[in-house]
């Protein structure tokens, strides 16, 4: 190695000349690159290993990086069936020269595929981040080779720590042997044909185990050729986004005994806060159907954003079964609780939700149908109903709830479920 510096160092040179002189002048108003941002890399190796080895043998590019009787490739060459080869390179193409047929292939690539047609197992870990081209065209070409021939070799590309793959790391067990090779020879044509480079090969069994568990560590990591993380929309089979305005979240329909005065509807806001001063609530869809009706809510009356009202038919009896009062109620059972008011046309006709098949809509005060909700019988008030079998009248003492709270579809079967535990002011998943 001191011989190698010397002679590099030899004034003889014509392109060697004292550090500051021309070429290397630096150009009058050049401005260096700021310092990278270097990216943060947990190391998991971080003793040292003291250990003895034998039989070192030093290879130098260009004088004898590609000698095949001995050095890597001989020792490549020796490899066949039990034997394992972990390869870890920056930059490994499967061609040095285009268009000049099987001479023109990287020899080291394809010393590889050989040992793996004699039985040898091979792996391949190759540089991502500064990947030319080179590194996932030898991916491409190598593990073709393998599945189409059935060869124990796989090539995967990686960037474990975030600035690429700098290494040029070979473990090879041949014969028994344990033997790595470690330097700064690519598997380039220029770096063994050009550049100055020095590779150290010796046999070891402590550094071929050392070597082969930060191979092992960092092989999980790689990928096969053209994998890469894609961030895509995620998209959804029948989703919909949530609403901004009141929805009916809940609505307890078939009391226990007489329904009378013991029906309630939940109104849930998803939305900002708005005014239901005027709007209305009702079961009515044309003026005359019988036990139907509508009523408005009284002046000042607003649904707050994630507020949960609930009206109910009596407030008393409201009271007596949950333990609070409801928010409204339409029947005048208790002055403490403001009453809804019927609206002109509905008014003396009540309003009572059908067992067996019914609906309730909610208008603003301009009669606009703001949410609606049906049970039992044919699509209307805009939406398809909740189905009822065979025509049955809904379950007693349960609710029909909606889940999520902040969806609406207008399809009562996917909105809504039966539950056999009514939570009046409690909207489900809020």
């Amino acid at each position: 190695l001191n011989l190698i510096v010397s002679r590099d160092l030899d004034l003889a040179h014509d392109d060697l000349v004292p550090y500051g002189t021309a070429p290397f002048v630096a150009t009058p108003g050049f401005t260096p690159l700021p310092e990278p941002d270097w990216t943060t890399y947990s190391a998991p190796f971080t003793a040292s290993l003291p250990l003895t080895a034998s039989d070192f043998i030093l290879l130098q590019a260009p004088e004898n990086t590609l000698r095949d009787s001995d050095g890597l490739l001989g020792l490549i060459g020796r490899a066949g069936a039990g034997d394992d080869i972990a390869v870890m390179q920056m930059d490994e193409p499967y061609t040095w020269t285009a268009g000049v047929g099987p001479v023109g292939l990287n020899p080291r690539v394809q010393a590889l595929l050989a040992a793996a047609r004699r039985g040898a197992a091979v792996r391949l870990l190759l540089d991502s981040y500064y990947d030319d081209g080179g590194n996932s065209q030898s991916c491409l070409v190598v593990n073709d080779i393998a599945v189409s021939e059935g060869l124990s070799l796989t090539c995967r590309l990686a960037d474990v720590t975030g600035l690429g793959i700098h290494a040029k790391i070979w473990a090879l067990r041949v014969a028994g042997e344990r033997w790595v090779n470690l330097g700064s020879v690519n598997g380039s044509e220029n770096s063994n044909k050009n550049n100055r480079e020095v590779s150290l090969q010796f046999r070891s069994a402590a550094a071929y185990e050392r070597v082969l568990a930060v191979f092992d560590h960092d092989w999980v990591l790689g990928h096969g050729p053209f994998i890469y993380h894609a961030y895509l929309p995620l998209a959804l089979h029948g989703y919909l986004p949530p609403v901004d305005y009141p929805l009916f979240s809940e609505l307890f329909i078939n009391p226990a005994g007489d329904d009378t005065g013991h029906e309630w509807v939940e109104i849930y806001n998803p939305g900002p806060t708005v005014s239901i001063a005027g709007w209305r609530v009702g079961d009515a869809i044309n003026v005359g159907d019988y036990g139907d009706g509508r009523y408005a809510f009284p002046a000042g009356a607003q649904l707050l954003h994630g507020q949960v009202i609930v009206v109910a038919a009596c407030a008393t009896t409201f009271s007596a079964e949950y333990g609070f009062n409801p928010n409204y109620e339409w029947t005048s059972c208790d002055p403490a609780v403001p009453d809804l008011t019927p609206v002109a046309a509905w008014d003396g006709f009540g309003m009572a939700l059908g067992n067996a098949s019914d609906e309730m809509l909610l208008q603003d005060g301009g009669g606009a149908l703001v949410d609606s909700v049906a049970w039992g019988g044919l699509p209307r008030a805009g939406v398809l109903p909740y189905p009822l079998e065979g025509g049955d009248s809904f379950p007693w003492d349960a609710s029909l709830k909606r889940y999520p709270p902040d969806v609406d579809s207008d399809d009562c079967s996917r909105d809504f479920y039966i539950s056999y535990n009514p939570s009046p002011g409690q909207v489900a998943g809020h």
